[in-house]
């Protein structure tokens, strides 16, 4: 039968964590209706890929679609400000019962996978998007291009969320490499399996032109080549 002493430290724990948690809930909330006032400048952020477009023309195709436009970039924009809090309090709660090594290596794959991200998120939004966008407003000549808002900002925000995923390769290569999970040769093993998924990502996210693939798959191909290294790097010196 657990007694009451075994039992006060688990309650603490969840005081703890729910006190945790409530923070992260209203500085979400916080971050939200300070996003959602400031609404009109991120999408005026978000529509720069497509601003040197005449051809194209953004439309709201029901009634409450802008307002639900401004929901979600603000829920998108909230959760990016309130990230680096969320963090801190799991951080936080967690730390207790981690050793000195262990909270280094947390906090130096928290800024370097957001550091990644980040390269990945600007490199689509800045090289791939405009190209992409263009091609797809000027590909029916015949027609002006009439595109929902909603749909615009849901594309832009899959494709900007894939790449980010995409430039965590040498942070997950760091990972697994360290803790021996994989091998410190596995991703040259590999290496031919990894030009074909490159390559058939390239010519999914891309417009159907050799061109456009091989301007995609070239800083692919360089992240898969910092991977190995990083995958060689940590994977003797763990």
């Amino acid at each position: 039968m657990t007694s009451l002493n075994d039992e006060m430290p688990i309650l603490k724990h969840f005081q703890e964590l729910r006190s945790r948690l409530l923070i992260c809930l209203v500085f979400f909330i916080i971050c939200f209706l300070i996003s959602f006032y400031f609404s009109h400048l991120i999408w005026f952020l978000l529509s720069l890929p497509i601003k040197e477009i005449s051809r194209l023309e953004l439309i709201n195709l029901a009634p409450a679609e802008a307002l639900e436009v401004d929901f979600k970039m603000s829920s998108i924009a909230a959760f990016i400000l309130a990230a680096p809090i969320c963090f801190y309090q799991f951080y936080a709660f967690c730390a207790e019962a981690l050793y000195p090594t262990e909270k280094r290596i947390i906090i130096t794959l928290t800024l370097t996978s957001t550091l990644c991200f980040l390269i990945g998120v600007s490199f689509a939004f800045f090289t791939v998007l405009p190209l992409l966008f263009h091609f797809l407003a000027e590909y029916n000549a015949e027609a002006k291009a009439l595109w929902s808002q909603n749909a615009y900002i849901s594309f832009l925000i899959r494709l900007e969320l894939a790449f980010g995923i995409i430039f965590q390769m040498p942070v997950i290569a760091a990972f697994l490499s360290y803790f021996k999970i994989i091998k410190s040769n596995f991703f040259i093993q590999h290496f031919r399996i990894a030009i074909f998924v490159l390559a058939f990502i390239s010519a999914l996210i891309t417009p159907p032109d050799l061109l456009s693939m091989i301007f995609m798959m070239g800083p692919m191909l360089l992240l898969y080549l910092i991977t190995i290294i990083v995958n060689r790097i940590f994977g003797k010196g763990a």
